[in-house]
């Protein structure tokens, strides 16, 4: 996890201007080094381990015009799809459906999401089933050696002992 973010923080930043005017991309420009990159690339980036990010947008007036001051990770259990696979805000008073977000106001990092599966497709859920069976069968291997892989003591006397001996070789 740790190779693979340094990875992508370690990529080039760059604006590509296209079409747009020489203004526009200085505006777009100087925007991006407003950000941490390295704390935003951090929070985009588990999108990939658990499927999906969301983050806020912090909107303010800059230059003459309102723009994204800040990018801000929110825990994805705040957070659910309605049918539609809109992004809702899971609330006390709607828990289950959620709330309606503001336009513009949320960026949704996603792995692999389908309409059918909004959620995206975690890398770390590829790992947590084969955990769980490798230390149940872990447990059960050892708690079966423990049982059936030691050495079993058999004692034996001939017939017509008394009861005392056996009893002494039973203790």
């Amino acid at each position: 996890i740790r190779r693979r973010k340094a990875a992508v923080k370690g990529m080039e930043l760059r604006v590509n201007r296209g079409k747009a005017s020489a203004r526009i991309t200085k505006m777009c420009t100087d925007q991006i080094e407003l950000y941490d990159m390295d704390a935003l690339l951090n929070e985009i980036t588990d999108a990939v381990l658990y499927g999906w990010q969301p983050m806020e947008l912090i909107w303010a007036p800059r230059n003459g015009a309102v723009l994204p001051v800040e990018v801000v990770g929110k825990p994805p259990e705040w957070f659910t799809f309605d049918a539609n696979a809109k992004l809702r805000f899971r609330s006390r008073e709607r828990p289950l459906e959620g709330e309606e977000l503001a336009p513009r106001k949320f960026l949704l990092a996603r792995q692999e999401a389908t309409y059918v599966n909004p959620y995206g497709h975690a890398d770390l859920s590829m790992c947590f089933w084969p955990t769980v069976f490798k230390r149940g069968g872990l447990k059960f291997w050892a708690k079966f050696t423990e049982k059936y892989g030691s050495p079993w003591l058999v004692g034996k006397t001939p017939r017509g002992t008394p009861e005392h001996q056996n009893n002494e070789l039973l203790d």
